[in-house]
């Protein structure tokens, strides 16, 4: 079980294909990933949050605040979105 009150955010920069994982405003965790995960709009792949696109593996619990850009967002992005929460 995740800390109640702990914020978390996913930050994926196309132009280097990196994940970045930020608690708390804090990154905490790099991934270098093979593919781009796909866009929202058009007729990009199926866009999943809270479920793996090839299984049968979700999410359990609940999520609020959910929010997407049309940009990676940066360290000092992160924290001022988290601040204003």
């Amino acid at each position: 079980m995740l800390p109640r009150g702990t914020r978390y955010a996913c930050v994926f920069d196309s132009t280097t294909n990196t994940l970045t994982l930020y608690v708390n405003a804090v990154s905490t965790a790099t991934a270098t990933v093979d593919t781009n995960p796909g866009t929202v709009a058009g007729d990009a792949p199926q866009f999943f949050i809270g479920a793996f696109l090839l299984s049968q593996v979700f999410f359990v619990g609940s999520m609020d605040d959910v929010r997407l850009y049309s940009r990676a967002l940066s360290q000092s992005d992160v924290a001022v979105v988290m601040a204003s929460t």
